[in-house]
């Protein structure tokens, strides 16, 4: 029943899109077109974060070693 109420909805939105739009076109390929948009910038705001979120524990990782090396009274390679 609530499949049939969702789809009942997103028909009738369709339809006054057609309704109300100036000039008309077809509302599924104006949907089809914001789908992939959306798509497309969600894929690209996982993959910066992502990318943060790599860079920030690289860091993290980098000031251990060079914790660990102070420790260990390693000398500086230069």
């Amino acid at each position: 029943m609530e499949e049939e109420v969702e789809c009942y909805h997103h028909m009738t939105g369709k339809q006054l899109r057609r309704l109300y739009s100036w000039p008309p076109r077809e509302a599924d390929a104006f949907e089809d077109i914001k789908l992939e948009e959306s798509t497309a910038m969600l894929s690209f705001t996982n993959f910066a974060s992502s990318l943060m979120e790599f860079v920030a524990r690289v860091e993290h990782l980098v000031e251990a070693v060079h914790e660990l090396s102070k420790m260990a009274k390693f000398k500086s390679a230069l």
